[in-house]
């Protein structure tokens, strides 16, 4: 009788374990209602500049949550490594706009758009110093920081924020800063400096702009991949932002093969 009341036992703790589990997995693989998104700041002190990489960021994940049916709350926070804090605390449920897919600790979507790199250079003289003589900043944790140390270039300086990178190159105390093309390029038309120069290198790669989760959002990132891998003219997933449209006509042209200067006063 022992025995058997034993067995009894065991056996509904195999069962409560069980349904323990998968109401846990359950939990984790249900699609959500809302969603929070974490975006990366990029402000100045020049108050006429405004970053169009949000602009563009939420055009796309607006896109995305009209078809999967999604509330989005946006979170802007100021540096790389507190948006990736976001997604480890989970205080948001996805970071948009990384390109580095190297971190183990997050699953990463399909492509969500493609963004140019480009570098600022202080004045246009510089243009045709040696890489490896030049100061150089960048955003620290962000791609961008990557890259030049990939490259091998000795003197690179990682700034807190895009303001501190580009503060750092208007006093002088860098010669240049790799960012996003449509960053620098909105900086530069918001400003009433007339040197220095923009330019797109050749050494350098078009981005793949992805987004970020946590492992456990497995069925969001899932269910957005289905989406990011339909044709834009049938998913509707685009961004009609000014500087978004240029850099996608300049990469077009530049993809046939075509004449198409890189340079822009």
């Amino acid at each position: 009788m022992n025995r058997l009341f034993l067995l009894f036992i065991s056996a509904m703790c195999v069962v409560f374990s069980t349904y323990t589990l998968s109401a846990t997995s359950d939990k984790s693989n249900t699609m959500p209602n809302k969603i929070k998104v974490a975006l990366l700041s990029r402000t100045l002190d020049n108050l006429a500049y405004h970053d169009p990489t949000y602009d563009i960021e939420t055009d796309f994940v607006d896109s995305l949550a009209k078809n999967l049916n999604l509330d989005i709350e946006y979170i802007v926070y100021p540096t790389v490594s507190s948006l990736h804090q976001a997604i480890d605390k989970k205080e948001a449920d996805l970071a948009v706009g990384l390109s580095d897919t190297s971190d183990s600790n997050y699953i990463y979507s399909q492509t969500l758009y493609q963004s140019s790199i480009a570098i600022w250079y202080r004045n246009k003289s510089l243009m045709h110093v040696s890489p490896s003589s030049m100061k150089w900043v960048c955003v620290k944790g962000s791609i961008y920081c990557k890259k030049l140390d990939l490259r091998g270039l000795p003197n690179i300086y990682e700034a807190e924020s895009f303001a501190d990178a580009i503060n750092l190159v208007n006093s002088g105390q860098a010669d240049a800063v790799l960012d996003s093309y449509v960053s620098l390029l909105a900086c530069v038309n918001s400003s009433t400096q007339t040197i220095g120069r923009i330019e797109i290198p050749d050494w350098f790669d078009t981005e793949n702009i992805r987004i970020a989760a946590h492992k456990n959002s497995q069925l969001l990132l899932q269910n957005i991949n289905l989406v990011l891998n339909q044709e834009a003219k049938f998913s509707g997933i685009h961004s009609d932002n000014i500087y978004h449209q240029i850099d996608v006509a300049r990469n077009a042209v530049s993809n046939k093969g075509a004449l198409f200067p890189k340079s822009l006063n």
